[in-house]
Formats: C-alpha cells, sequence, structure tokens
C-alpha cells in the first residue's frame, strides 16, 4: 500500500487505505515533501497490536528524525500475541521535537491507516522417507478460520489419521484429540478466548501451528 499526501490541516483519516502485513519481520517506508527550505522533522509510528484504541509505547513500531527528502525505511517485526486482522496504525510527522500517539501540535501531521495482521495458517512439511531417500512424502495441511470462534477446521492433501494437541501460550495442554478423513473439525465452544498453539503429529512428523479463539 503506498499513500501520497499534502497538507491535510494537521490530520488525515486513511482507514480506508489497507496493507496486509504478517508476523515476523516487516518494513516501512516513508517521506516527507518540504515546499520551500527542510526542516528536521521526527517521524513515530504506532499499531494497535492488541485492538484496544491506545497507541502503547511498546507498540511504537519506528521512529527517528530528518530533515532529508529521501524516502527512509524502518523494519519493525510484528509480535506473535499481536490480534489479527484490520489493525489501526498511526503514523506522526513532526517538526522539531518527538510526538506523542496523541498529541496536538501546530507544525506536522498525523495520518491514520488500517493494516491487515494475518497468520500463516498453513504448514508444509517436507519429509525423507527414512527407507530410501529416493521417495519423499508432503504433508500440506491448512488451518482455519483464524481467528475462530465455534470451530476449527483441518483440512489435508490427502487422505490420513493424525493426532493432535492443543496447548496454550504457556505450553499447558488443554485439549488432545484424534483426526480423521471423515472428522476434520475441533469443536471450540468450550475453550477460553486466547490464542492456542495446535500440534499434529503426522505419521510421526509434527507440524505447529498458531490459532486464535474469539
Amino acid at each position: 500500500m503506498t499513500n501520497t499526501t499534502g497538507n491535510n490541516g494537521g490530520y488525515a483519516d486513511f482507514t480506508n487505505k489497507i496493507a496486509t502485513i504478517a508476523f515476523g519481520s516487516n518494513t516501512i517506508y516513508y517521506s516527507a515533501g518540504f515546499s520551500s527550505s527542510s526542516y528536521v522533522e521526527y517521524w513515530h509510528v504506532w499499531i494497535d497490536y492488541n485492538h484496544d484504541g491506545i497507541f502503547a509505547d511498546t507498540e511504537r513500531v519506528a521512529y527517528g528524525s530528518s530533515s532529508s527528502a529521501a524516502t527512509l525505511s524502518s523494519n519493525f517485526t510484528v509480535p506473535t500475541t499481536a490480534l489479527t486482522g484490520p489493525t489501526r496504525m498511526r503514523v506522526t510527522m513532526k517538526y522539531n521535537g518527538a510526538g506523542t500517539a496523541c498529541e496536538t501540535f501546530s507544525y506536522g501531521e498525523v495520518e491514520d491507516y488500517t493494516v491487515n495482521i494475518v497468520d500463516q495458517a498453513s504448514a508444509l512439511v517436507m519429509a525423507v522417507n527414512t527407507e530410501s531417500v529416493q521417495k519423499e512424502t508432503t504433508y500440506d495441511v491448512e488451518v482455519f478460520p483464524n481467528p475462530a470462534s465455534t470451530y476449527l477446521k483441518v483440512k489435508f492433501s490427502s487422505e490420513r489419521n493424525v493426532d493432535f494437541t492443543i496447548t496454550d501460550i504457556t505450553g499447558r495442554s488443554i485439549f488432545a484429540d484424534n483426526l480423521f478423513t471423515d472428522k476434520q473439525t475441533i469443536d471450540l465452544s468450550r475453550f477460553e478466548n486466547g490464542v492456542y498453539l495446535l500440534t499434529l503429529n503426522m505419521e510421526g512428523k509434527i507440524v505447529t501451528t498458531r490459532f486464535i479463539k474469539q
């Protein structure tokens, strides 16, 4: 997602513009435009990872200062504790001083955007058969929906029976059962809202994926 803006009177709502980012490493690019002489501008970027409407210090993903009109970049990491889905991102540029997330100032700009945080809810494991190095087995698994509310569907690329375990983020085992070709749905109705890990044991090969119950 790219957006070129002008003077918006100090604030602009661009939440209709959406960029998709995933857990792990990401990069954001930004630049200042000057009508005449250049000045030192201070940049800050926040992402409301927990969807509480507050841009906390721990949610600041980029900051710095520059008097250049060149394109700048910052690398940041989306934590695995972040909630998935549409999430507000705030970008501030303030003249001659570092701004806060909810500050009113005379010279600069505040702009809000939307980032769609996604979790790669599929796993692909390549395993070499121990009996012959020329035989390979591919385990392709899709887990959806994510986030989930009442059920979790596990789809395999081929017919097989699979043992699974669900643990919380502390590693505590919550539930264990089996999945079969004709039974590939996990009932989540008794689960508390939160983040869980689904571990699948497929013919001795372990695949783990993260999902959110909400």
